[in-house]
């Protein structure tokens, strides 16, 4: 298992359009709250750290021997994006 350094800066360019058209549209509708902000940004954070711990199980995965191995860095990266997808469509929209 390698990381998959291109899946995981694609998934983190969904993360940062997804905040950029968030506060496009908290600026269109004059709606800037930074409770919602700081709310969204750890919401980022446990995407981030999700991603971490799916990179760290895999590597695991090398030494431990469990009689099976789960791609979990595509399973992760591929939930968020689909989130996150979700997520800029409704700010666009």
């Amino acid at each position: 298992m390698l990381i998959s350094y291109h899946l995981i800066r694609v998934t983190f360019g969904f993360i940062a359009l997804d905040i950029v058209t968030g506060f496009l549209q908290a600026a269109k509708n004059h709606c800037i709250d930074s409770q919602i902000m700081k709310q969204g940004l750890f919401h980022k954070c446990g995407f981030a750290l999700a991603i971490v711990l799916a990179c760290l199980c895999e590597y695991a995965m090398l030494y431990i021997d469990l009689g099976f191995t789960l791609p979990l860095q595509n399973a992760v990266c591929g939930f968020i994006i689909a989130t996150e997808l979700v997520s800029n469509l409704e700010n666009i929209g």
